[in-house]
């Protein structure tokens, strides 16, 4: 089952997903809705409609919105498509999508200046950010 790292309080990276059949094959979702769950001991932390990118190719998309990644822990999580002839599928159907939410180091935020090659422009600070890394 895959496992999903966020920081608390991020909401910039959304949740892909290719819902696919035992097969493997992708889930047409032509007329679908499609549902996101997520939820923490049993709580629900989410319980809205996620976004369908491609229906033939069964992809879709959940963009996170202010409050969602508030919770810190270990979360459980699942995408619930109700099909156009009434009939409803959860995906996984074994298990649960993981969202690990780490605590974030402050909730004050700050100003630094990045500029494009890595370099902060604050001459007493010399570490070099290199897409995430120092």
């Amino acid at each position: 089952m895959a496992t999903i790292y966020l920081k608390q309080n991020d909401t910039h990276t959304p949740i892909r997903a290719t819902l696919r059949d035992p097969e493997g094959e992708p889930v047409p979702l032509v007329g679908a809705v499609v549902g996101f769950y997520m939820s923490k001991n049993g709580s629900n932390i989410v319980a809205r409609e996620a976004d369908i990118l491609d229906a033939a190719g069964g992809r879709v998309i959940f963009n996170f919105q202010e409050g969602e990644t508030s919770e810190t822990g270990t979360l459980q999580a699942e995408f619930k498509v109700n099909f156009s002839d009434g009939t409803v599928e959860t995906f996984p159907n074994n298990g649960y999508l993981t969202i690990i939410i780490d605590k974030e180091l402050s909730s004050v935020p700050i100003s630094i200046d990045i500029i494009n090659g890595g370099t902060f422009l604050d001459p007493d600070f010399s570490t070099e950010y290199n897409g995430g890394v120092f």
